[in-house]
């Protein structure tokens, strides 16, 4: 979107405008071309993995990718249906690299992490601190920890490390308006098209804009994001009308941190939302009683509450809820990787605030967690 609004690309181009060595057969004779618009709303009909990366953990290299597409024909026609596909946000990231002549990790963080402040977020890079990658719970209570996995060439689709506070960066920037510029990585139109719905489901409940997946449930609509990866899933939900997010990071392959995401928000993330609305009507009727502005309306205010729960073989629910933090970087002072990977069972940790930018919650050594954070503007 960032090439989009600098004039150097448009979202209904071919991909093929791009890259001439995309050639995946199509899968009917008459067929139009996939457009960029198409890879990133899940519609290009392509399939959705390059092969058994997900067990073996040999992810493919970008030039594995290119001779894949020679023979790859697509499973379906494009905009038919919705159909998810990690291939298709692999190219869009090669994409982004033709277009721009910087690696896709490079530009991400030139353009995303760095003016948003997210500075403990990067791609592919085993750093010291990661939360420790566990495999599901087996029956005697253990769990295989995993190893660190490198995403090669399938970066753009699932290759980033963050954290709690980077991720409400993130969220924060969702609720921005205004022009591109700084911590406005896009403009508000832009905001807008990628969080409207261009592809549906068959049941008509969810769907896809850019980036962004958008679910209804309750009357309320909401954006944001799951993910999954060797030893670590995640969800990211979003209420734009209230300016509430969740985020929930795990670092086991058993969690369900869409359903605990779902759960906070119907909670936690209503309940901040009432104190938010609150607070900006009092503040608005202050500025009209005092006929000025009032210096102190817009300030960024921060809440966070904190709360943990450690696996138990006893305990179903704690079980079902013990999660971590999902690739992201744990900053238990003092300790060596060594005794952390020793002493790291998994934890369940979330932390819920509000604030303009993201709160820091204090939560040094949480393995696990879920921050909701709204803004102002």
């Amino acid at each position: 979107m960032q090439l989009r609004e600098e004039g150097k690309v448009r979202l209904d181009d071919p991909v093929a405008k791009y890259l001439t060595w995309f050639k995946a057969k199509p899968a009917g004779d008459d067929d139009g071309p996939i457009t960029i618009e198409q890879l990133l709303s899940h519609s290009s009909g392509l399939q959705r993995e390059a092969g058994d990366h997900w067990t073996s953990f040999e992810f493919p290299t970008a030039d594995e990718l290119r001779r894949l597409y020679a023979t790859r024909q697509a499973a379906f026609a494009p905009s038919v249906r919705w159909k998810y596909s990690n291939l298709a946000y692999a190219v869009a990231g090669m994409i982004i690299e033709q277009v721009s002549g910087e690696r896709w990790a490079d530009y991400v963080d030139r353009n995303i992490f760095k003016p948003l402040g997210m500075l403990a977020s990067s791609v592919d890079k085993n750093l010291p601190g990661l939360a420790v990658p566990y495999g599901r719970r087996m029956p005697d209570g253990s769990r295989e920890v995993l190893p660190f996995v490198d995403a090669r060439g399938l970066a753009a689709a699932t290759g980033v490390t963050s954290n709690l506070e980077d991720m409400a960066k993130f969220v924060s920037a969702q609720f921005r308006r205004g022009p591109r510029g700084g911590a406005q990585i896009v403009s508000t139109g832009s905001l807008r098209e990628m969080h409207r719905v261009r592809s549906v489901e068959d049941n008509w409940t969810s769907g896809t804009g850019l980036g962004f997946d958008i679910t209804r449930f309750k009357d309320r609509t909401y954006v944001g994001h799951g993910g999954g990866y060797p030893g670590n899933t995640t969800h990211t939900l979003i209420q734009l009308d209230d300016k509430v997010g969740v985020i929930v990071l795990t670092n086991t392959n058993d969690s369900n941190p869409s359903d605990i995401a779902r759960q906070l928000m119907a909670t936690v993330g209503q309940a901040v939302a009432k104190v938010s609305a609150s607070k900006r009507r009092r503040s608005r009727g202050t500025r009209r009683g005092r006929g000025s502005r009032d210096s102190t309306a817009g300030a960024e205010e921060i809440r966070t509450w904190c709360c943990s729960i450690r696996s138990s073989r006893s305990s179903r629910r704690t079980r079902r809820t013990s999660t971590a933090r999902s690739r992201s970087n744990r900053s238990a002072e003092g300790a060596s990787d060594s005794s952390r990977r020793r002493a790291a069972a998994p934890l369940a940790k979330w932390c819920v605030s509000w604030s303009r930018l993201a709160a820091r919650c204090g939560c040094t050594s949480a393995t696990a967690g879920s921050i909701a954070c709204s803004s102002g503007q």
